[in-house]
């Protein structure tokens, strides 16, 4: 199987005619590519540096920033409807790279030095 990211028509025009080329039936999916794990462990650090800062519990830091930038969806919790925040794992890398911004917002509005991807050797970030 192959796998595209069609990112000019020269990659759109390869991934039709191998389409093309198939003789069985297929499902094609079109998905946004999801958060990356380096997106993730990033981010966790950064909320790790914020708790540190501010001396809150780290997975508080973490619910508190995700209802400030995450969407929130309605749950029904024995018949009454509370906002929750989608668990990160549903973000794909562009929603992720906006939580990374809006973090690093967050702690340079109180002060902090927020550390580079690369100072963990991460990479695959994209912000």
């Amino acid at each position: 199987m192959s796998v595209y990211i069609l990112r000019n028509e020269d990659i759109k025009k390869r991934c039709i005619e191998e389409i093309e080329s198939l003789y069985q039936p297929m499902q094609v999916k079109i998905t946004k590519q999801k958060r990356s794990n380096d997106q993730n462990a990033y981010w966790h650090k950064l909320v790790d540096v914020i708790s540190s800062f501010t001396g809150d519990d780290p997975e508080e830091m973490k619910v508190r920033l995700k209802y400030e930038m995450v969407p929130l969806r309605e749950i029904d919790v024995k018949g009454v409807k509370h906002l929750y925040p989608i668990s990160t794992t549903e973000l794909n890398k562009e929603q992720f790279s906006l939580l990374i911004e809006k973090t690093l917002f967050v702690g340079h509005q109180l002060g902090l030095t927020m550390p580079l991807a690369s100072h963990y050797g991460l990479v695959e970030i994209n912000v």
